[in-house]
């Protein structure tokens, strides 16, 4: 058979079963990782996880986010604020929100632009009511200058509208002005601060005085050296002490007199209390003894007026303010130098009704000694003479002088009761 060749169709079956056989051979190979283990386990194909999630990118801090809690902190929180430019913007608009106050103007009329800022900061367990500092950055050397280190200027709504850099000394230069609080056991009191550059150093151009308490209202006219301030308070607030005695308001007019601004005319709001009604009327006796008498006789009538929280140790007040008002009319009398015939019947009034229940019984010795006095000494001095050795000399059983004092305490914020010792018969 050695030479013997196959038929060319069982050839073909031939070829057929051997390329069969060579691609089972070589597909057992690729399952089996190339290894030639034609028994071994195909392994299975699987995609890689992460092992953990793909981190989110953290927010840049907001280092402004945290009010301030100090002066020290105030002025960082500012720098910070401002950038690095300082000026650009001027006033950020976040300081809107964040209750910062911005004004412009030129202080050392150098012709730059000059920015002022009211930032407030958070004190707890502070007595003022809206703690704040105040800075001033000049455009000129852009430094940072610090103005109310101890807090105690004004960022309420009254404060930052009060805030300025305008011209209030009338050297065509801005002034720094914003109000300031200080606190006490009684309330705050508020003054207007005003800082006037004059060339080599700050200079306060502000009331000098210790404030107007419970202040509500601050407000300008006018421009330059002829502006006016004027300020509405002075009534204590609802939870001060009793003791502190009836208080009321009064818009105050200061204007600029020499170098400082300073009080002139002082207008009081209603009277709410008899005590008031008397001192508006003897304010009128300071300066105009016949117009007072119109004044003290309606103290006489204004029955709608309360007295001053009377304790139950103590008397009512009223009868002694009527009396006092009656005497006023006896003294007004004398100082215009009516005829005699009017003046003693002034007196007798004030003996026979200050004699009735609804009245101070002092003011019957009182125009009984004025008598005695004007009688014998001839006159308006004579008879005070005589009404204040009854007032302070001593007696047996009797301490004039602390029974009126007594008598006319309204409390320590108002004046004490021995200076209406000397005010009954001041001639």
């Amino acid at each position: 058979m050695g030479g013997r060749r196959l038929p060319r169709k069982e050839a073909l079956r031939f070829a057929a079963v051997l390329w069969t056989a060579v691609l089972l051979v070589l597909l057992a190979g690729c399952r089996n990782g190339g290894s030639g283990d034609a028994g071994a386990s195909p392994e299975p194909f699987v995609l890689a996880s992460p092992s953990s999630a793909v981190p989110t990118p953290s927010p840049t801090p907001d280092l402004l986010a945290t009010p301030p809690a100090s002066h020290v902190d105030a002025r960082a929180w500012l720098q910070r604020a401002l950038g690095p430019s300082g000026f650009d913007p001027p006033c950020p608009q976040r300081f809107q929100h964040d209750g910062v106050a911005c004004t412009e103007g030129d202080v050392d009329g150098d012709g730059l632009k000059d920015l002022a800022y009211l930032l407030p900061v958070t004190l707890p367990g502070t007595l003022l009511p809206h703690p704040s500092a105040v800075f001033l950055r000049r455009g000129g050397t852009q430094k940072l200058e610090e103005f109310a280190v101890d807090l105690t200027a004004d960022a309420s709504p009254m404060g930052i509208a009060a805030f300025s850099l305008v011209d209030r000394t009338g050297d065509a230069r801005g002034d720094l002005t914003y109000l300031e609080n200080r606190c006490g056991a009684s309330g705050c009191k508020t003054t207007v601060v005003i800082q006037t550059w004059d060339g080599t150093a700050w200079r306060d151009a502000g009331p000098a005085d210790s404030g107007i308490a419970n202040v509500d209202s601050v407000s300008w006219t006018g421009s330059g050296a002829t502006s006016a301030l004027r300020i509405h308070g002075g009534k204590l607030p609802a939870s001060a002490p009793a003791e502190a005695g009836p208080s009321r308001a009064a818009t105050t007019t200061l204007q600029l007199v020499g170098s400082r601004y300073t009080a002139t005319k002082v207008e009081h709001d209603s009277a709410e209390y008899l005590y008031q009604a008397f001192l508006d009327a003897d304010a009128i006796f300071d300066r105009d003894k016949e117009a007072s008498i119109a004044a003290f006789e309606s103290v006489l009538t204004r029955e709608a007026l309360k007295d001053w929280k009377a304790k139950s140790d103590q008397k009512d007040r009223r009868p002694a303010l009527k009396g006092f008002a009656l005497f006023r009319i006896v003294l007004a009398k004398a100082v215009l130098q009516d005829d005699a015939a009017s003046i003693t019947a002034a007196i007798d009034r004030v003996i026979l009704q200050s004699a009735l229940p609804d009245f101070e019984p002092l003011f019957v010795n009182v125009a009984m000694e004025f008598r005695r006095g004007y009688n014998e000494s001839g006159g308006l001095i004579g008879g005070c003479a005589a009404v204040n050795l009854y007032l302070t000399r001593p007696a047996a059983g009797a301490d004039t002088r602390a029974y009126v004092e007594q008598l006319f305490n309204y409390g320590y914020a108002n004046p004490a009761g021995s200076a209406w010792l000397t005010k009954i018969c001041p001639f």
